[in-house]
Order: structure tokens, then C-alpha cells, then sequence
């Protein structure tokens, strides 16, 4: 490895520097804090609505928040070397934790991998900046192996490497022991409530003790940092597995006792009722791993998310002697069903439970920080999770696949000298910290020997100066399975996440079943998911859109950003298409008059198109195009048949340079047909203080769909699930549908009161045959009325609706069970006359 010497350089650029001018402008401290296998479940960043982190949103009160932050790689090792190193994993060779060379960090890089130059940010901060540099546990990987420090120096002051101090410390033996003792779960995953007394002995409380006995010294004495500005890298173990973590931050919904007879639910059933009444679990599609179940059999994607997890829960909880009764009025497959849930809900609660704690490890420094004012008021806080982290979406538990449950992280910049909250929904990559230090320090971006550019980021602090920065560069993220005998083991795997879209590219090792790695014979596999500006479209990745003929240009746009082509690792021009005003839903005889707004690389708005670029207009019906940066389009000249049929239709903005590179991309959707004007029809019921919607059917064509019973909660379910009020009393609920070319807004009211009174139980409906296989019909009495049928898993999600109109006579509904996985369901039926349910089996 070769590290550039620059020492010499800094002494003869000091000499240069009048000692006033130094001692009036200090560095800021760098407090730099990693957050193991920590997803979006962090307040701020809406991933769980029942996560509590009040000391992170303490930081987020007081800095930047990065909405949209993603890694580098979706596992500790290579992101963590890519956010260290400011390289991506394509220049260090590392892309998972195996190919990451832990007993000397230096055998990273080497002339035979073509990546001997490399830079280490405390390394760098250290010996260009003047900063004592500390490593508590893991900011590193590997960190066990003291990484990158000179342990044979004595001198603090006078080591060489990375760092000048290390703290290592990991959970007592007497901690492992008695979490062991508590064990639940599956093999894969190891958590525990354990009485709160052993918060004491727990690695991250103790970390931050050390750290806070730290600060203590440095405010009486900064000799004991060499008289030097502060980098503190801090490295949580958790939330990390085992969650052996204090029963204190538990959630109260957590089941303890599985021999409760009958069992509490403690997920939230149904799943989308509201408020919650249990654990809020992962959402899921209307077949339980039903997007899981379309992708490729033996294929990369299904191999990554390792779906014999799923099995591993089922299995330990045919493993329990005794076997928990549940109730004893279900059939064996319904109390499986809900055990295995209430075994993953206690899974979530341990993840966040284990959040909570570190939540309050990070309060416990900032309150000890903010008793030394100088240091505290010249002090950069940097909050970050090296990767995301599933539970259960996708069939997928843990980390390592390409979805955006692995990809996306929190990152928070707070800057105390001056604290101003704000947040960025710009989408940036861990790659940037590197330079954004550099910068904050007011030292220059190292560069390769021969002068060429080193960072593979971008400073954020033009971000942090003004979060509405016009920032286009789809983030890439990038992983390759830890063992050449394992699907997906043998060429890199690919995540491009755009504002909009987020593609994936798979490469299998070679032809379906074999897993021996031949290029020359390996399948691609592509997902591309429309997740929305704001995650109003696809938000959990459920319509795979890859093949769809009419997003090739997206998925044509968005492999420039893959290593070897056109814009890898680059800023680009933003584009966006703009167009007059429209009516909700156009006709034939309206004018669209498109132009394309451009803003450099920079974010500065272009008032006049660079006669370099060229402009190639399409569209989704026919073969026709247009150039130029301003076109007018008379949807004329579409026949009449082609816009029924295409009500909803695309125009293309590409964007070349000079060299026929494509440099832009947007796509907009427009919306033709009044007919497809969206009505909507429900009804409501009272139960107590709980509003049911019953019967709901909407017909048109619309973007997005939202509720409010009355109380100011925005509820994002097309069918929301029971609502429960806080008092009695009368209530306006709303429905909300937003449709068209100017995202019109249609408005369904209700009204309804609540008082409080019960009704009488629900009436039972018979269904057979029971157990079915094809098919099950519900026997619906005459005179039922019109009547919503819904079906529900045994963990509360919601499978089927169907409308059922009125009908006179006695009638038999059929319910098609093609695509039902085997086990139990609870069947609705919500008519004018009042609720029926029952419980049939699929076999």
C-alpha cells in the first residue's frame, strides 16, 4: 500500500501561515459516529412509526438530516471501507466482509489489485490537519484487530497510521452468559430481555463512558490529546445481533410468555388498524411474499434475500416443548400462524428495543458534552449506519441484498458552531464524508500520484449551505455474495437509486443450477421499482417494472451510473420537463407545449439551452419524436383509440452531449379522458369508539389515495383497517384522491358519530368446503345487502377484497384460491345488515 507523503508539504504551507490567523480560527472537534446494522427505523426517517431515538432527533433538531442516504455496499466490511477510504468498492476490491483482509488493513491494497495508492480519513485528518484521532470499537471492521494503529509507539503523539488512540471493549462474558440463558429465536437471529441491571457491563455503554471520561480529561487538560482538535470515532456494536438489551427499552407490547392461554397478539391485527394495538410489522403485499414468489426461481435475487430464514422461525416454533396452546378453540395451522408472527414481532421489538438503547447511549455523551461549552460549541457530530437492515420484506431478513430495506441509512451532519435544523432530501452516498471533511477542515482533497482526482464523492457542504441544492447523481451501491459456491458469489451485483426509480442488475454465476462462475453463460436479472418523488408511487418495492417495455429509457438512463459506463460515480445535468397548464384529464383537441428545464452539474439554472446538448423527445403510444429544447405536441395527433387505450401515457426527455453521450434523463406522465374521472363509493360503521370503512370501491384512473377520520392523522391505506377514536363524538372522514396532469384532488366525505355503544357480536357465515384447496364459497343469506368480502392472513394482512351487490335470494360466493399459500384465514363480510366472519383452511 502507498500511502503520499505530505508532511513535508504541511510544514513549509505552516510556515506560510501567520500564528494569528491559526489561533483565531480552531478546528472543529469531529465526533464521528457509526451505527451498526442500523436501517431506516430512526425517527426522522419514517422506516417504523413506533421506533423511539429522541436523543438522534435531539441532533436532527440541530443540524442536517440526509433523508435519502444510501451505502456504499450493503454489509459492514465493504461499506465501511468505501466510507474510510472515500473509494468505491469497484478501486478497493473489497464487496463483502470476506474479501476484506482483516489482520493487516494494508493488505487491502496492493499494485496486483491495481489500488496500492489509498488515503484513510483519520489517517488523512491526522497528518493534514493536526487532529488526535481515537477509535472506540467498531468504525472500523476488523476492529478487533486493532486496525491500522501503531501499537508499538508509545508515544500517542508520535504514532503513525490512523490513529493515535484505541479503545476495544466487548460484552462481558457474564452479559453473554445471561443472554444465553434468555435466548429466543431462530439460529440466524440471537436477542434476549435481560434485566436492566446489566446495562452496565453492555460493549456501547461502556464505549461511551470511556468517551465521556475522555472529554472529562481533555476539558481540564488537552495534553492528553497532544494539545490537538479532536477526531472521536465512535462505533456502536448495536443494533447489531445479539440483542441482549435491558427489558427497560422494550416495547410494552413485547409477548414474554408464549404459554399465555389464550395468547395476546403483540402485532398489530389487523395489520393496518389504527391506532396501533400491537407492534407495527413490516408491510407486505396482498399475498404474503407474494413479490418475493415473481422473482427469478435460483436466480440472484432470491438466493440474496436467503428466504430459508423464513423456514428457520417456523421450525423453532415446532421446536417448543411444551408446544404453547395459543387458544384452544384454532385449528394446528392457525396457532402456528400466529406464533410464528408473534416470534417475528418479538423480533422487530428487540431490533428497536435495541435502537432505543443506543438512542440513550448518544444521549448520555451529548449530555456530558454539553457541560464543556468550548468544546461543545465547536464540535461536528456525524450520525450514520454503515447499511440498512430487513425484516422480513421480501422474505428477506438481515442484510446483503440490493432493496432499498438494505441500501438506505440514516446520516445526520450537525455542525454546533452552528446548529440550524434543516433537511435534505437529496440523495447522497456514504463516499461523500470523506471530502465533506476535508472541506469543513480546510484541508485539499488528496489526488493520486500523477495528479488526478482521488474522491470517488462529492463534498455535502454545498447541501448543508442550502438542502434545495438541484443535485442530480443516482447513488450506487454494490455487493457481491460471500462465496463463490453461492448464487450471486461471482460478479459484482448492482443498486442505482435514483430520485424517482431505484433499478438493480443481477448477474448469476452462470446458468440456472450451476453455480460455478462462467461469464459467458450467465443470466442478468433487472428489478426497476417507480418509488416516487416522495415514495408516493412503489414506497416497499412491490411492482417490478423492468419488463415493461415503457420504462427501457429509465432503466437505459440509469445503467450509466454502473462502473465502465458513461457516468459512473459522476455529477450530471438535471432535466426536467415542463409543460402549460392542463385540465385534469386532456382531449384530443388540447396542445402540450414542452420544454426542457436544465441546471448543470452544479445545480445553476441554465436560462439558455448550451447549443452542445441535444434534446430527443418520445413517447409511450407511437414512433413519434421530436427535437429541440422546446416542442409542441397536439395530441391531435394521436387517433382517438390510442388515447383511450393509453389514458395514462409518457413523454421521454434524453438529454446528449456533443460526443452523443447520454448526460439526461426525465419522463413525465399525462392523463387523457374525463371519463376516467375517479368516483369513489364507502361506507362507514361505528363499533364503540372504532369507525370501519365497509364496501369501498373506487373506479377511474388516479395516483395516490389517503384518508383522515376527523383527528388530523393522514392514513396512506387505499382500505384502511379499523380506526379507533380517541372519545366519543362526531367525526368528518375523509378520502382523499389525487388524479390527472395537475395532480387534482377529489374529495369523499362521511360523517359519522361515535358513542361509545357496542354492537351485537358478528354473526357467523359458513364456508366451504373447509378445508379447501381451488376454491371456497361463502353461503351470503338473502337479503344481505350490498357487502364488502375481505380476507385476512392469520398475522392480520389483508389478501382479498371483493364487492358483492345486493341480492334477493340466497347466494354462494366464490373466493378463488389459486394463489393462497396453505393455512388459515378469517373471512368478513360487511353488508347493510351487519358483519359475518368466519375461518376456513387452504390446503
Amino acid at each position: 500500500m502507498k500511502r503520499i507523503n505530505i508532511l513535508y508539504i504541511l510544514f513549509f504551507i505552516c510556515l506560510c501561515i501567520p500564528e494569528e490567523h491559526i489561533a483565531q480560527t480552531p478546528l472543529p472537534h469531529i465526533i464521528f459516529i457509526t451505527l451498526d446494522d442500523q436501517n431506516d427505523y430512526t425517527e426522522g426517517f419514517d422506516g417504523h412509526p413506533q421506533v423511539e431515538t429522541p436523543n438522534i432527533k435531539r441532533l436532527e433538531e440541530l443540524g442536517t438530516t440526509f433523508y435519502n442516504a444510501y451505502c456504499v455496499a450493503p454489509q459492514c466490511g465493504p461499506s465501511r471501507m468505501s466510507l474510510i477510504t472515500g473509494k468505491d468498492c469497484f478501486y478497493t476490491s473489497v464487496y463483502n466482509n470476506t474479501g476484506y483482509k482483516c489482520k493487516k488493513f494494508s493488505d487491502n491494497f496492493t499494485a496486483a489489485e491495481g489500488n496500492e495508492e489509498i488515503f484513510v480519513l483519520p489517517q488523512y485528518l491526522k497528518g493534514s490537519a493536526g487532529y488526535f484521532t481515537y477509535h472506540f470499537n467498531k468504525v472500523m471492521h476488523c476492529f478487533e484487530n486493532l486496525v491500522d494503529y501503531d501499537s508499538v509507539t508509545t508515544d500517542p503523539c508520535a504514532r503513525e497510521l490512523s490513529w493515535n488512540k484505541i479503545f476495544y471493549y466487548e460484552d462481558s462474558t457474564l452479559l453473554n452468559l445471561v443472554g444465553h440463558e434468555n435466548l429466543e429465536g431462530p439460529k440466524q437471529f440471537s436477542w434476549a430481555v435481560v434485566d436492566d441491571s446489566y446495562e452496565n457491563v453492555m460493549e456501547d455503554f461502556v464505549m461511551i463512558d470511556t468517551a465521556i471520561s475522555f472529554l472529562q480529561s481533555y476539558a481540564n487538560d488537552p495534553s492528553v490529546a497532544c494539545n490537538k482538535p479532536l477526531f472521536l470515532g465512535l462505533g456502536f456494536q448495536r443494533p447489531h445481533t445479539p440483542y441482549y438489551t435491558a427489558e427497560k427499552y422494550y416495547n410494552d407490547f413485547y409477548q414474554h410468555d408464549l404459554n399465555q392461554n389464550p395468547l395476546r397478539k403483540p402485532y398489530n391485527f389487523p395489520a393496518n388498524a389504527f391506532p396501533f394495538n400491537g407492534i407495527a410489522m413490516p408491510p407486505q403485499p396482498a399475498t404474503l411474499f407474494g413479490d418475493y414468489d415473481q422473482l427469478p426461481a435460483g436466480g440472484v435475487a432470491q438466493a440474496l434475500a436467503d428466504g430459508k430464514i423464513y423456514y428457520n422461525f417456523n421450525q423453532y416454533i415446532e421446536d417448543l416443548y411444551p408446544a404453547p396452546v395459543v387458544d384452544e378453540n384454532i385449528s394446528e395451522t392457525q396457532r402456528l400462524e400466529i406464533l410464528n408472527e408473534t416470534m417475528r414481532a418479538n423480533l422487530v421489538m428487540a431490533y428497536l428495543a435495541t435502537i432505543k438503547y443506543v438512542d440513550a447511549q448518544i444521549g448520555r455523551l451529548l449530555d456530558s458534552l454539553e457541560q464543556y461549552p468550548d468544546i461543545y460549541n465547536n464540535t461536528i457530530i456525524i450520525v450514520l449506519g454503515d447499511h440498512g437492515f430487513s425484516m422480513g420484506e421480501k422474505k428477506h431478513w438481515r442484510k446483503g441484498a440490493m432493496w432499498e430495506t438494505d441500501v438506505r441509512a440514516p446520516l445526520i451532519y450537525v455542525d454546533l458552531r452552528n446548529p440550524k435544523q434543516q433537511v435534505t432530501e437529496n440523495f447522497v452516498s456514504f463516499l461523500d464524508l470523506f471530502p465533506t471533511l476535508c472541506d469543513v477542515t480546510g484541508i485539499s482533497y488528496p489526488t493520486f500520484s500523477d495528479g488526478s482526482k482521488y474522491f470517488d464523492g462529492e463534498s455535502l457542504l454545498p447541501l448543508i449551505a442550502n438542502p434545495d441544492t438541484v443535485f442530480e447523481r443516482p447513488v450506487l451501491t454494490t455487493y457481491i455474495e460471500k462465496g463463490l459456491d453461492e448464487q450471486g458469489g461471482c460478479f459484482p451485483q448492482y443498486s442505482v437509486r435514483s430520485g424517482r426509480f431505484h433499478y438493480i442488475k443481477y448477474q448469476t454465476n452462470n446458468a440456472y443450477g450451476v453455480l460455478n462462475c462462467d461469464i459467458t453463460k450467465s443470466i442478468i436479472e433487472e428489478e426497476l421499482y417507480e418509488i416516487g418523488l416522495n415514495r408516493e408511487t412503489d414506497p416497499y418495492e412491490w411492482n417490478n417494472l423492468a419488463a415493461n417495455d415503457k420504462y427501457g429509457a429509465v432503466i437505459n438512463y440509469l445503467q450509466q451510473f454502473i462502473p465502465d459506463s458513461n457516468l459512473y460515480l459522476q455529477k450530471t445535468i438535471t432535466v426536467h420537463i415542463k409543460n402549460n397548464a392542463l385540465d385534469c384529464f386532456a382531449s384530443r383537441s388540447d396542445t402540450i407545449y414542452a420544454s426542457a428545464e436544465i441546471f448543470d452539474k452544479d445545480g445553476n439554472y441554465l436560462a439558455e439551452s448550451p447549443p452542445e446538448y441535444t434534446y430527443r423527445w418520445t413517447n409511450d403510444i407511437n414512433d413519434l419524436s421530436w427535437e429541440g429544447d422546446a416542442i409542441t405536441i397536439p395530441l391531435s395527433l394521436f387517433s382517438e383509440e390510442e388515447l383511450i387505450n393509453n389514458n395514462r401515457f409518457i413523454i421521454y426527455l434524453q438529454v446528449y452531449d456533443i460526443e452523443d453521450r447520454l448526460i439526461g434523463f426525465d419522463m413525465k406522465y399525462f392523463y387523457a379522458g374525463e371519463e376516467n374521472l375517479p368516483t369513489v363509493f364507502y361506507q362507514i360503521s361505528a363499533d364503540g369508539t372504532t369507525a370501519c370503512i365497509n364496501n369501498y370501491n373506487i373506479t377511474g384512473t388516479f395516483t395516490d389515495s389517503w384518508w383522515d377520520f376527523g383527528e388530523g392523522v393522514n392514513i396512506n391505506d387505499e382500505i384502511p383497517g379499523p380506526y379507533n377514536y380517541g372519545e366519543t363524538g362526531n367525526y368528518t372522514i375523509t378520502n382523499y384522491v389525487q388524479y390527472g396532469n395537475e395532480n387534482c384532488i377529489e374529495t369523499f366525505t362521511a360523517l359519522i358519530s361515535v358513542d361509545g355503544s357496542v354492537s351485537d357480536a358478528a354473526k357467523p357465515i359458513h364456508l366451504f368446503p373447509n378445508p379447501a384447496n381451488q376454491t371456497v364459497y361463502a353461503a351470503l343469506p338473502a337479503n344481505t345487502g350490498n357487502g364488502l368480502m375481505r380476507v385476512f392472513a392469520m398475522t392480520g394482512q389483508e389478501i382479498f377484497s371483493a364487492y358483492i351487490p345486493e341480492t334477493c335470494c340466497e347466494k354462494f360466493a366464490p373466493i378463488d384460491l389459486t394463489h393462497f399459500a396453505k393455512g388459515s384465514y378469517v373471512v368478513s363480510f360487511m353488508a347493510d345488515t351487519g358483519l359475518m366472519t368466519g375461518i376456513f383452511i387452504k390446503d
